[in-house]
């Protein structure tokens, strides 16, 4: 009894200095995810100017791999490194390579800058791939950007500045989980790999992202940080799972010129282009009908507040002078495309609403408008029971306490590459409110970077099969001392139990994973059907039984 007692004190023990450690290591980690998002907003990166912030987070990378790589030579011999990638790409080549999502962007500017950090686990598995993007797209009147990119924190727990829900937040969280994994690899606690891809020149249509592909960058699942709160009634980060296309399209709408005077004389472009507007808008105004419709029907969620595929005049150009009529209008318009829809059909529905246009207004028949296609984005979709979306939606209950909706965005993104190029399982989550994003006054709370750290971290590991002992004790810490500052003792004990008994069953699953023998699938012992993989080694398939735990987290 002595030696027993003896030896649980000595358990206790050391559970109460793993949880000191826990504590120590998340306020490092909080510390350095302040300290490096005042710094990268504070650095100015319009789209073909990110240099400096991709240096910055290059610098970081490097940081992260001279500090864990170095100190880990049986991991190096095991081949379980910490590599940097850092490259310069060409964006007129870039540009060649067919259907562009942006109309140009900046053309003075060639370069092209692209990190990717990767950390591999101790055995080949499943590559995950974290990513996001640096640049902010320039408004009017910020001259050279001096005092907007001036990173500013609020009372209350905001910080202000262009970019930080735009999504250099979901960036220093990335790196964040990134960091954890690289300290993880000197143990060998992880299966398969994990990619951090921070790219430039996303608006500017993508070009970062399409010289990391071109590169031979991919994954099996994809999670891009985008700003995903606000898309429902929730103030957290939902999960982004399909994105709707669109055609970037220049409208050349004809009239015939004639002295302000005798206008009557003339026929103004821009009169009959008002019945071109009037169609599209009633076009999408009976898409977006159907489009939630058959969402209310398919699963009985009232559908979101916004357009799901809205369609925008973005730029209107014409005319000499008020002193003659208006002889030519260019109209930029970008027109969706709906789930699952082709660029052909597409541009023959487009075509359709003209044809409908001309036949209410005679000039408009005898002279239609020329149409050209000045690029596109194709639609793209994951689907919500691939492992990796399962993975996160259960961290993300789990740290945030409530069920995200997976939904889908009108906005544009790095998805469609990611999903239609490299064939990956691709979803948006990110700390930050997407009705902020391209704003001048992007703010961000403190407590949704944390938050969405740990979810992020959480998923990760669940995917690459690591514990997520120390996860949940960061989450833990986290809600207790937020309970501490703003609720009750009631909620904070109730909070610390439910987290606890979350704990409690992941470590009694995996004791008993790596303690019990386990039968491969459709073994004469089990009776089952026949394995997909009879050579499967008994690592293999016991690697198969652990990962089922972690559903039940």
């Amino acid at each position: 009894k002595g030696r027993k007692g003896e030896r649980e004190r000595e358990r206790e023990s050391q559970r109460k200095d793993g949880r000191k450690r826990d504590m120590e290591t998340f306020e490092a980690s909080e510390e350095r995810m302040r300290s490096r998002l005042v710094r990268l907003v504070s650095v100015r990166s319009y789209p073909g100017y990110e240099h400096e912030a991709m240096q910055l987070v290059r610098s970081w990378l490097q940081e992260i791999r001279m500090k864990y790589d170095r100190s880990a030579s049986k991991a190096r011999a095991e081949g379980r490194r910490v590599e940097v990638d850092f490259w310069v790409d060409s964006a007129s080549e870039l540009r060649r390579e067919g259907n562009m999502m942006g109309e140009g962007g900046n053309v003075e500017q060639d370069d092209v800058p692209v990190v990717v950090g990767r950390v591999a686990g101790k055995r080949g598995g499943k590559t995950l791939v974290l990513t996001g993007h640096v640049d902010v797209p320039r408004w009017e009147g910020e001259g050279d950007g001096s005092e907007a990119f001036r990173a500013k924190e609020e009372q209350g727990g905001f910080v202000v500045g262009r970019g930080v829900a735009d999504m250099k937040s979901g960036v220093v969280a990335a790196l964040e989980v990134f960091e954890t994994f690289a300290q993880e690899n000197e143990r060998g606690s992880f299966v398969g790999e994990l990619l951090l891809v921070i790219v430039s020149r996303k608006e500017d249509g993508g070009l970062g992202t399409r010289a990391a592909i071109r590169r031979g960058y991919s994954g099996d699942f994809v999670i891009i940080v985008e700003p995903t709160a606000g898309l429902s009634s929730s103030r957290h980060p939902d999960i982004v799972c399909a994105q709707a296309g669109f055609l970037r399209l220049r409208l050349l709408v004809r009239g015939k010129g004639a002295s302000a005077a005798h206008r009557l004389e003339g026929e103004n472009a821009l009169d009959h282009f008002w019945v071109i507007y009037r169609r599209l808008r009633s076009a999408e105004l009976t898409l977006n009908q159907r489009h939630r419709e058959t969402a209310r029907s398919s699963d009985g969620a009232s559908p979101p507040p916004f357009l799901p595929f809205p369609t925008n005049v973005g730029i209107v150009r014409g005319g000499r002078s008020s002193d003659y009529v208006m002889e030519d209008l260019h109209v930029d318009i970008r027109f969706p495309l709906t789930a699952g829809e082709s660029t052909d059909s597409g541009l023959q529905r487009f075509l359709k609403i003209l044809h409908d246009a001309a036949s209410e207004d005679a000039w408009l028949s005898t002279c239609p408008p020329k149409v050209t296609l000045l690029s596109c984005a194709q639609s793209c979709s994951s689907p919500t029971n691939a492992e990796g979306v399962r993975c996160l939606h259960k961290a993300v209950t789990t740290i945030f306490q409530r069920t995200p909706q997976t939904s889908s965005s009108s906005s544009s993104s790095d998805m469609t590459l990611w999903c239609n190029q490299a064939q990956a399982t691709t979803v948006c989550f990110g700390p930050g409110d997407s009705h902020l994003s391209h704003a001048p006054n992007e703010r961000l709370a403190w407590s949704m970077l944390m938050d969405t750290y740990l979810a992020l971290l959480l998923a990760s590991s669940m995917y690459l099969q690591h514990s997520a002992r120390s996860m949940l004790e960061g989450a833990l810490m986290r809600r207790r001392r937020a309970a501490e500052e703003g609720s009750g003792e009631k909620e904070t004990l109730e909070e610390e139990e439910r987290l606890r008994r979350e704990l409690a069953q992941l470590e009694q699953e995996v004791k008993e994973a790596e303690t019990e023998s386990v039968v491969p699938p459709g073994s004469p012992a089990t009776g089952g059907s026949a394995s997909l993989n009879p050579a499967a080694s008994p690592e293999e398939s016991a690697s198969q039984s652990y990962v089922s735990i972690f559903w039940d987290l």
